[in-house]
């Protein structure tokens, strides 16, 4: 885990504003999870989510989501997997 210093608040603030997608929000929180500010994490999954399309969107943020080392939340990801199974038809 990182420290998260005020120097990394304002580098996340940063790549935050020009976040564009749905994998810039996940890698994001994951960095910001991994630092030690699961809180933040937790809203740019969200962000995340929101921009999900497809079933592998949702698989992958589920790998996120579910990390001990990160969220660790797998009443979430059970949801998220709920959703991306809706979208299987479009996936291996």
């Amino acid at each position: 885990m990182d420290e998260l210093t005020q120097d990394k608040i304002e580098e996340f603030k940063e790549q935050e504003k020009t976040a564009e997608d749905i994998y810039d929000y996940q890698s994001l929180a994951d960095e910001i999870a991994d630092a030690g500010d699961k809180k933040w994490a937790r809203q740019l999954y969200k962000k995340a989510e929101e921009l999900a399309e497809d079933c592998y969107d949702y698989s992958n943020l589920v790998e996120s989501v579910v990390n001990k080392d990160y969220l660790g939340d797998k009443k979430w990801a059970r949801q998220l997997y709920k959703k991306a199974e809706e979208l299987a038809e479009d996936c291996y």
